[in-house]
């Protein structure tokens, strides 16, 4: 049981970093683009 939630709670933070990534990633690309 707490093996699992640890888990789900470390699922959750990874795929929170990624999509954080992915926007920093998104927002540098745009900043590029303007320039």
């Amino acid at each position: 049981m707490y093996s699992n939630k640890f888990e789900k709670i470390t699922k959750g933070y990874i795929t929170k970093l990624r999509l954080v990534h992915n926007e920093s990633l998104k927002n540098n690309f745009y900043g590029v683009e303007i320039i």
